[in-house]
């Protein structure tokens, strides 16, 4: 078991700092389509509260693995309990949640019927976790879902149970909700699950 130090916490924060340090004088980052394109999504192993197998034996699949946006990528010294000092790289995600979960059936056709599933990004507070670079397992490809890419305003009223901690879009602003995607689950496929030739 590992522990993090206050001093993790100051670099993590100096790191985010001057990251955006970097961003701020050439770029307007308010924009939702420019923030896509500055950060790439992922997939990942879920952190080891959620899975507490060898990351060697996981077996990548839509439902087991994790997707979320990179936002930052640093490195740090750790304590683990028997007092030794390692050092780790690792990696903070923006979670993607699982739009609609269970609840195909409105779209078009039905994410079921299609093998993928819609992901979107909450907002304005991100979902945050921290994992080993080595628990991400290749960049997501997406593809932004109807016609803005965002939540649309006819979800309104539907957060609870459809996209909690999200937005969708205001009536008379489309573009301006969450993030919307569908997984592209067959750039997904690994070339170990072909027959060899």
């Amino acid at each position: 078991m590992y522990y993090y130090s206050i001093g993790m916490y100051v670099y993590v924060c100096v790191c985010i700092l001057l990251r955006l340090e970097c961003i701020q004088p050439d770029m307007e980052i308010s924009e939702p389509s420019l923030v896509h394109m500055l950060q790439d999504y992922a997939f990942f192993i879920p952190p080891p509260q959620f899975y507490a197998g060898k990351r060697s034996r996981f077996s990548p699949s839509l439902d087991e693995c994790w997707y979320g946006r990179v936002a930052l990528l640093f490195r740090v010294h750790v304590r683990r309990d028997d007092g030794a000092l390692v050092e780790c790289d690792c990696a903070m995600m923006e979670t993607l949640w699982d739009y609609c979960p269970g609840k195909t059936e409105p779209w078009w056709p039905s994410t079921a019927q299609i093998g993928t599933k819609m992901l979107y990004l909450p907002k304005p507070r991100p979902r945050v976790w921290i994992v080993p670079l080595s628990s991400l397992l290749g960049r997501l490809p997406l593809i932004p879902a109807g016609d803005t890419g965002t939540i649309p305003h006819c979800m309104h009223g539907m957060m609870d149970r459809c996209y909690p901690g999200g937005e969708c879009d205001k009536a008379n602003q489309p573009g301006k909700g969450s993030a919307l995607f569908y997984i592209n689950s067959w750039a997904m496929v690994f070339p170990s699950d072909h027959p060899a030739e």
